[in-house]
Formats: structure tokens, C-alpha cells, sequence
């Protein structure tokens, strides 16, 4: 078994055999993205990863032809979701070209549970209400959520120092020894 920098095994890497290859050249291969549901592999509509073919944990570690090989492999996840009945059901008619996002992903620490380097390519429709598993929008509800309880948390702090700043005026008002 192949492992990354960090000892884990590679679910990228062909040799470990985890992925199921649609497209494939010297240097990179084309996957449907997969979900774990259950110990079932099921296939994400319109979700494919480019991946080197070479064990990279950083995109600075692409050959000088990758530009190459990820343009034919883009034109074989066209080729592939337009056979998907489902995915063109969901498009509506629409131009899946027009409908794609790309994005690389590099970096553990950014978000990565897989090391090795892969790049995203993702068609958009109605239904897909987030890009990459919901997470993005999770993120934004997230920080949304952390902004209205900091602020919450905020304005509960400031009435607690009104109160006490009440209390102390009182006392030194009207000479009173008052419980808190």
C-alpha cells in the first residue's frame, strides 16, 4: 500500500486500488467522485476528480505538461456526464460547458482529507445546492452562526457591566449596602 507524508494509505493512488478509473493517461486519470454510504460506493452525479497519476501532495509538483493532460481529461468528464441521464436531467437542458466549476486541491490544512493533490470538476445545476458536499455553504452558515452568538454573546456582557455599573452607583447614591 501506498501512504502520503503522513503514513496514511493513499486512496488516490491506482496501486491501492480505491478508485475506479474512467479516463486514463500517462500522467493522470479521470474518477467519478464516490460517497461512503453504508459501505456502499455511490457515485455523485456530475462530481469527477483529475488526479496525477504520481503521488504529489503539492500542485507546484505538476509536470510542465499537466495543462495538457487536464484539458483532455476535462473534454472525458464532459464526455462522461453527458451520458448520465440523471445529471442531464438535472441540467434542464442546459449546456453542461457552460455549468463547471474547477478547483484544485491542495493542502492538508486546507480542508483536504485525501494529501494527494486532485483537482475538482463539478457541474453545476438546480439541485446541487453547494459545491463540494455541502461544505462550503455549511462553512458560510457556520460563521454566520458564530457572528450572531459572539454578538449575543457581546450584547449579554455589556448589559451584565450596565448592571453592575447601576448596582455601584446606587450604593455610592444612597449609602446602602445592597446584595448582589
Amino acid at each position: 500500500m501506498l501512504t502520503d507524508s503522513k503514513g496514511d494509505v493513499c486512496p488516490f493512488c491506482i496501486e491501492n486500488g480505491f478508485v475506479k478509473i474512467i479516463d486514463k493517461l500517462t500522467g493522470a486519470y479521470l474518477v467519478q467522485v464516490v460517497k461512503n454510504i453504508d459501505g456502499s460506493m455511490i457515485p455523485q452525479i456530475g462530481r469527477y476528480f483529475i488526479i496525477l497519476t504520481q503521488h504529489k501532495e503539492s500542485i507546484l509538483e505538476r509536470p510542465d505538461d499537466w495543462t495538457r493532460a487536464e484539458n483532455i481529461l476535462l473534454r472525458s468528464a464532459l464526455e462522461d456526464a453527458g451520458q448520465d441521464e440523471e445529471l442531464m436531467r438535472l441540467m434542464d437542458g442546459r449546456d453542461l460547458f457552460d455549468s463547471i466549476n474547477t478547483s484544485w486541491n491542495n493542502g492538508w490544512w486546507a480542508g483536504q482529507r485525501v494529501r494527494h493533490i486532485h483537482m475538482w470538476v463539478l457541474f453545476r445545476y438546480d439541485d446541487l445546492a453547494s459545491g463540494l458536499d455541502g461544505t462550503i455553504d455549511q462553512v458560510h452558515d457556520l460563521k454566520k452562526s458564530e457572528i450572531a452568538l459572539r454578538s449575543r454573546v457581546t450584547d449579554l456582557e455589556f448589559a451584565a457591566m450596565e448592571d453592575q455599573a447601576e448596582i455601584a452607583a446606587l450604593r455610592r447614591h444612597s449609602g446602602l449596602q445592597l446584595n448582589d
